[in-house]
């Protein structure tokens, strides 16, 4: 699994062996459209198109992703 280097982690809870961790949407997403694009096809598109990511788009560029596999 690939995550962006600007990711942010938040510990969710911190057990004596375990700590569980979230990772931040935008994160996430990215994550989904560069790795695997034609499978997370739709929740890109949803993503970019509800405007609470508006620089979704712009960093899937900059981490070397394609637009066109959204369009």
């Amino acid at each position: 699994m690939w995550i962006p280097n600007d990711a942010i982690f938040t510990e969710i809870f911190d057990f004596e062996n375990v700590t569980v961790m979230s990772l931040d949407s935008m994160s996430a997403l990215l994550s989904k459209a560069i790795k695997a694009p034609e499978k997370n096809k739709q929740l890109i598109r949803q993503a970019i198109a509800s405007g609470e990511f508006p620089d979704l788009a712009e960093r899937i560029i900059e981490y070397g992703g394609s637009l066109e596999n959204f369009l």
